[in-house]
């Protein structure tokens, strides 16, 4: 689930990016590091300022982010408030 407009993602898109990392055993903050680097300024800030919050700030609670088995059997995030 990426929510785009006009070429701007959300930060609920960015918490479920991170959160799918931590499913597959990808280093979130190792990835955004390396992708801001790579990146606008926009965007280098935007995944920055994420990774540095703090662990309560990027809980899957605080942005209604829950894990669902799809049909497959597979782990998807998904946003309780969509």
């Amino acid at each position: 689930m990426i929510l785009k407009n006009k070429g701007v993602y959300s930060l609920i898109d960015i918490a479920v990016i991170y959160h799918e990392c931590l499913l597959i055993n990808i280093d979130p903050k190792e990835l955004f590091y390396s992708v801001a680097r790579e990146s606008t300024p926009n965007v280098k800030k935007l995944l920055t300022n994420f990774i540095e919050r703090s662990d309560e700030d990027k809980s899957m609670e605080a942005f209604c982010l829950t894990k669902v088995v799809n049909e497959e059997g597979s782990i998807e995030i998904e946003c309780e408030i969509w």
